[in-house]
């Protein structure tokens, strides 16, 4: 909804409330859109079932990635050897 100088109004919720999405509603769709796309990378859990190496942070996946991991990169083994997190879903 716009108001007279065109400006946006959020009616009933605020922009800066975050919206909350279960991964089992938004599932069905990724894993077509993966495959549409060519997404890579490591699941960690596989209907509920923990296979490890992937992100232990993101929700369970009915299927792995179509695509494997990427290899790191100079600059991430660099920041990682610097004390830095290590990229997750990387060889």
């Amino acid at each position: 909804m716009r108001n007279h100088s065109s400006k946006l109004i959020f009616v009933g919720r605020s922009p800066a409330q975050p919206q909350q999405m279960e991964s089992a509603k938004i599932e069905p769709s990724e894993i077509p859109a993966s495959l549409v796309f060519g997404t890579s990378g490591k699941a960690h859990s596989i209907n509920s079932t923990i296979v490890g190496g992937g992100n232990p942070f993101e929700g369970p996946r009915s299927a792995e990635f179509p695509l494997p991991p990427l290899k790191n990169v100079n600059s991430a083994e660099l920041f990682a050897k610097a004390g830095g997190t290590p990229p997750l879903g990387t060889l």
